[in-house]
């Protein structure tokens, strides 16, 4: 089975920032340019490429990123000063990038965390494609999806994920997607359902789809 979480680390190599020298920039500021810029543009795209299943690039072989600053907040960043530049000391947030794969649009995820005093982020993959939740939610939904689909494909080997496709907005009131993977050489879906209860969303999943 993939695994759901990466534990790679990935050093980053920030770049000069144009603050001037007698006004120390905010936090705020500071990864406002860091998602802005061409490093994590890159830093974005070589990761996605890594952490891409290989089920997908056995079919389109690299993916080339087309916006990249887009993202989800989990802890402020902070930076300390290195020189004349600065590095990215702690913080966390899910970066999300829209890529072209072979001529159609896809969005990759991923919760990136920087591991203190190192300037380095490490990058945990997440569902592919449009999912509309955050973090907590995608952990309770997996926890019920998968085990469907892997009993739907007869399979307790080997699982990717490949897609998820949203049914439509995301709304206080719910939504649904449609989830795919691959499971032991074969494609299945599962239609996945949010509806709203005390504190949260709760989750189902049906309408089994293997082909």
């Amino acid at each position: 089975m993939r695994r759901f979480f990466a534990t790679t680390l990935f050093f980053f190599a920030w770049m000069s920032v144009a603050f001037a020298q007698s006004s120390e920039p905010d936090q705020k500021a500071l990864f406002v340019s860091f998602i802005n810029s061409a490093g994590y543009k890159s830093y974005l795209e070589r990761i996605f490429n890594l952490g891409e299943p290989t089920t997908l690039k056995a079919e389109c072989p690299s993916l080339g990123i087309l916006e990249w600053n887009k993202i989800m907040m989990v802890e402020q960043p902070t930076f300390v000063r290195s020189g004349a530049n600065y590095q990215i000391t702690s913080g966390a947030w899910v970066g999300m990038a829209v890529m072209e794969r072979c001529g159609s649009r896809v969005t990759r995820r991923a919760l990136l965390k920087a591991v203190p005093g190192s300037n380095v982020l490490q990058p945990t993959f997440l569902l592919p494609g449009d999912f509309r939740g955050n973090l907590k939610l995608e952990a309770d939904a997996m926890r019920i999806v998968l085990p469907g689909l892997m009993a739907a494909a007869k399979c307790t080997d080997k699982i990717e994920f490949l897609n998820v496709s949203s049914h439509g907005p995301s709304t206080p009131q719910g939504w649904s997607e449609t989830w795919t993977a691959a499971a032991c050489g074969r494609r299945v879906d599962a239609e996945v359902t949010y509806s709203p209860i005390s504190g949260g969303m709760n989750v189902t999943a049906g309408k089994w789809k293997v082909y």
